[in-house]
């Protein structure tokens, strides 16, 4: 969940418990357009409600990392705002390509993603790469930690190890106006 939800009050994230046992919160991102760090506008809002409704409750940072330095940043970023929450679920690197972030970067995409996570387990976190099938197919092809797969279709083609996969971007959830992400969990 993101500002893209907006934020969801304790009563409706308890309409969600109903249906899933998780969420994985935005808490910060990069922006496209340069290496600027930002904390995302309902995150607290959301992850306390989605905890107090007995939610297991994570956490993201949506990266534009192009070095593995900038990746480090963003991951201390990430859990600096995480020492007040308790994540009790997977603290995930949102590895997209857009903006600044391209393919161009080839295969240092697995030292950024993987730098990551160093960062965020070294803060006792548990870390997740969240990537699209083709980024971890063609560029994130060396994963140190436990991969959340993005491929909206019938089936999961990803031949490597998964821990989620989120299989739409147009789903609904009853609590949640809008459209969602969903995932299996594995």
């Amino acid at each position: 969940m993101s500002y893209w939800q907006g934020e969801i009050s304790k009563a409706n994230w308890e309409k969600v418990k109903k249906t899933c046992g998780y969420a994985i919160c935005r808490a910060s991102y990069t922006s496209q357009s340069k290496f600027s760090l930002n904390k995302d506008s309902t995150f607290a809002e959301n992850f306390a409600n989605a905890k107090a409704a007995g939610l297991k409750v994570g956490a993201y940072h949506y990266s534009q990392a192009i070095t593995v330095d900038e990746a480090k940043k963003e991951a201390e970023y990430l859990c600096n705002i995480l020492k007040d929450y308790a994540p009790t679920f997977y603290v995930v690197c949102d590895f997209e390509f857009g903006g600044r972030l391209s393919s161009k970067i080839g295969k240092k995409a697995s030292d950024i993603a993987n730098a990551f996570c160093d960062v965020v387990k070294a803060h006792g976190y548990e870390p997740c790469i969240y990537a699209n099938t083709s980024t971890l197919n063609n560029y994130l092809t060396e994963p140190k930690y436990p991969v959340w797969v993005a491929q909206y279709a019938s089936s999961c083609t990803y031949k490597g190890s998964k821990v989620m996969w989120q299989y739409t971007s147009s789903g609904s959830i009853d609590g949640v106006s809008g459209k969602v992400d969903l995932s299996y969990v594995y």
